[in-house]
């Protein structure tokens, strides 16, 4: 519906390289479109976000692992703490595998998950789901 009453606005948004304060974000705007419109409601949900990047970070997901007290997360990886990527990867995978331990509809047998390994990019791209 938003894409129907504000197709400038989103155009503009998808034209831009970079994010400005002037960009609409869809989601959003989806969520405080429906509210007027009574196509949405107010609710609350828990969420973590995780800089995997940072030790702190790191310690989070124990923590997340252990209590399971959010309904989302959110894992951001980068460069802060200058943790090396193939630790950050390791520490990942591994809490997934124990957050998620039955793998899901659309997991690709034998992706990494018995030998607790990431699966790189370029074993499975991830515009070719088929991994081939």
């Amino acid at each position: 519906m938003s894409a129907h009453r504000f197709p400038a606005e989103l155009a503009a948004t998808s034209a831009s390289v970079f994010r400005s304060r002037t960009d609409v974000a869809p989601t959003t705007l989806a969520a405080h479109f429906g509210y007027p419109t009574a196509r949405a409601t107010w609710s609350e949900i828990g969420h973590t976000y995780v800089d995997v990047d940072r030790y702190a970070g790191l310690e989070l997901l124990e923590r997340l692992l252990a209590d399971r007290s959010s309904d989302t997360f959110c894992l951001n990886d980068g460069r802060l703490d200058g943790i090396p990527p193939e630790e950050q990867d390791r520490r990942v995978v591994g809490f997934l595998q124990a957050y998620f331990p039955v793998p899901g509809p659309f997991e690709l047998p034998g992706a990494g998950r018995e030998s607790g390994l990431q699966v790189s990019q370029s074993e499975h791209p991830v515009d070719d789901p088929g991994g081939g």
